[in-house]
């Protein structure tokens, strides 16, 4: 079993930042199987990958990506959800 994670804080209240988590999910083809308040666990088909966002205020999020697979090969997708959530900005509404 291998395992990666990334660490993050982004500028945006954890309710944007579940959006950015599922975004990020849906773009990097990562199949979310089950949710709950703050968190998001998805299948790649080589890995299983968990993102935690904890609210720091209504303007700021730390999250957490970790992914776990057999093979180390299975693990680049944490760098994946990773990035795409770190280039994803707040749009004003």
């Amino acid at each position: 079993m291998f395992m990666r994670h990334h660490t993050m804080t982004k500028g945006m209240g954890p309710k944007h930042s579940i959006g950015a988590v599922d975004d990020a999910f849906r773009n990097a083809g990562v199949r979310q199987v089950a949710t709950g308040n703050g968190w998001r666990l998805g299948d790649s088909g080589g890995a299983l990958v968990l993102c935690q966002v904890m609210a720091i205020s209504n303007e700021q999020s730390h999250i957490i990506t970790v992914a776990a697979s057999e093979s180390e090969q299975g693990l680049g997708i944490c760098d994946t959800v990773s990035s795409r959530i770190e280039g994803s900005v707040l749009f004003d509404e």
